[in-house]
């Protein structure tokens, strides 16, 4: 390659560098061109292997769906199968409860033997009641006190605080107006 030769008159520094940077700085069309064009290719061979991929996995989709479909259709039609009527006459409908009733009332008025247990025996309610207003409620048995320590002394109740039902408030009125 030939050395430029030097020559004052034509030689200007400012000249040559801007010539410089416009040169580094210039399009090859043919590159350009050539981007473009591969930038295309590939956008259409995307495009085609997207429908493809697409239309696959539509047929695959659609059999799927048929396949639910057909399945969903099979238990819908068992869950909407009308359940079969029970077979009632007008004349029976209320007499379970009444049956039922009728049971409890026996057992509740009268004396029946305790299935299973010697010596046990259902009695009437109106018998329980009067027997409790009468002996009172079953009470629990005395706990057995633990040996006193040094300097205590055993507790006494000299009367009942209570005589077990608490004073109606006309009772409670009565009761101050006497004193």
């Amino acid at each position: 390659m030939p050395t430029p030769k030097y020559d004052p008159e034509t030689y200007h520094p400012q000249q040559s560098y801007a010539a410089k940077q416009l040169s580094r700085y210039d399009m090859q069309v043919a590159g350009v061109v050539v981007y473009v064009v591969a930038m295309a290719m590939l956008f259409v061979v995307a495009l085609v292997l997207m429908l493809f991929w697409n239309e696959t996995a539509t047929q695959a989709h659609a059999q799927s769906r048929a396949a639910a479909t057909a399945g969903q259709q099979n238990k819908l039609a068992e869950l909407t199968q009308p359940l079969p009527q029970p077979e009632m006459r007008a004349e029976d409908v209320n007499d379970d409860i009444a049956q039922l009733h009728a049971r409890e009332d026996l057992l509740l008025a009268n004396y029946t033997r305790v299935d299973g247990k010697p010596g046990k025996v259902r009695i009437p309610v109106g018998r329980a009641m009067a027997l409790m207003a009468q002996r009172g409620l079953p009470t629990a048995a005395a706990m057995p006190s633990a040996s006193l320590m040094t300097g205590d002394s055993k507790l006494a109740v000299a009367q009942p605080l209570t005589s077990g039902f608490a004073p109606t408030e006309n009772e409670q009125a009565q009761a101050r107006a006497q004193r």
